[in-house]
């Protein structure tokens, strides 16, 4: 029912997987329980064909065992999003509809929440895992929308488009990209109180909240001046109600930066960049204790623009990834740069569990 390594042999653990779901028991379930093995456990899509047919897989660190958690059958994967009590992932797919779907991982269930005939994108789970937001077109413009994880309660959230919604970390408000304004604005989680926090002649995107609620990164792309391109910008939380705040660009000696990510702990803020020198993909890491420039750990790094995924373990110790130019899963350690290969297959998007 599992392996540590094989491409070939993964799949035939998928079809046994399959038989194992009609007794209501998966090898899952059994070999784990409810309980975070020691190391964590990574959840990715690889291919089973390329053309027709995803596999959702988790693997267990420690033991380096490789289970089949599910199926796209013909769409295309998106990012993962494991809910905070890791029992659930949420993704959406690239086909026509596109929509929402959960996999609880226990039950071996799949449940599709939209059914629409639009695009309904970036499932974000609250932080008490008690809702979904997600973006879809399903009235027109892009809108964002709230839903409950078992599909009733469908909210609208905005009525002037807006996309790529982030929780704050207690819950209480949402920040979003409002397109009709180009800029951030924030909101409460019910979707009242909506003001703009960002102003001027970028176009502002993918905020991401640092765990303990003080700092916020996002994605400004700038068209003017010295500068041209997308580059990280960063502002105290403090300053979502102050409108004379102005965010601060701390990287401008690159070409490109993107998919910013705070860690657990929120003592470092990982991204993807290019240097003016190497344009390959590359992960850098910054030290909000430490301070000083960005630290690059990896290059050669799979890279999709606008989606976010975590890739931090809980511990904040180690980042996952994949390359774009060689097929594997891989890990990095934060504090030595030291890189592990834990499977040879393709992955894409993996993420950890909680």
């Amino acid at each position: 029912m599992f392996v540590s390594r094989g491409f070939s042999t993964v799949m035939l653990a998928a079809a046994g997987l399959g038989v194992a779901l009609l007794t209501g028991l998966t090898p899952l379930a059994a070999a784990m329980g409810r309980i975070l093995p020691m190391g964590g456990v990574l959840a990715f899509s690889t291919p089973t064909d390329p053309r027709s047919e995803w596999t959702i897989m988790l693997l267990d660190v420690r033991t380096r065992l490789l289970y089949a958690a599910g199926s796209y059958n013909w769409r295309i994967p998106l990012p993962l999003q494991w809910s905070p009590d890791g029992t659930r992932l949420a993704f959406a797919t690239v086909s026509t509809p596109s929509d929402i779907y959960i996999r609880d991982i226990y039950a071996g269930k799949t449940t599709n929440l939209t059914r629409s005939y639009a695009e309904d994108r970036y499932p974000t789970w609250s932080p008490d895992g008690s809702r979904l937001l997600f973006f879809s077109n399903v009235g027109g413009p892009f809108e964002i929308y709230s839903i409950a994880p078992d599909g009733t309660d469908l909210t609208r959230l905005t009525s002037d488009e807006g996309i790529l919604p982030t929780f704050s970390p207690d819950g209480g408000h949402i920040l979003f990209t409002a397109t009709a304004w180009r800029h951030l604005h924030l909101m409460n989680a019910d979707g009242s109180g909506v003001r703009p926090v960002t102003q001027g002649p970028r176009y502002d995107e993918n905020a991401v909240w640092s765990p303990d609620g003080q700092q916020i990164a996002f994605i400004g792309r700038v068209s003017d001046g010295a500068q041209v391109g997308m580059f990280i910008f960063m502002m105290s939380s403090a300053c979502l109600d102050d409108p004379t705040c102005e965010p601060t660009m701390p990287f401008p000696d690159f070409r490109f930066q993107g998919m910013p990510q705070w860690s657990p702990d929120s003592r470092y803020l990982a991204f993807v960049g290019q240097t003016r020198r190497d344009r390959l993909d590359a992960i850098y890491v910054m030290d909000r204790e430490q301070g000083g420039e960005p630290r690059q750990l990896v290059s050669d790094v799979m890279y999709a623009y606008v989606e976010r995924w975590p890739m931090w373990s809980p511990d904040s110790r180690t980042i996952a990834f994949a390359r774009r130019n060689q097929p594997g899963l891989f890990l990095v350690e934060v504090a030595t740069g030291k890189i592990d290969q834990l499977l040879d297959i393709r992955t894409v998007y993996p993420v950890w569990k909680p």
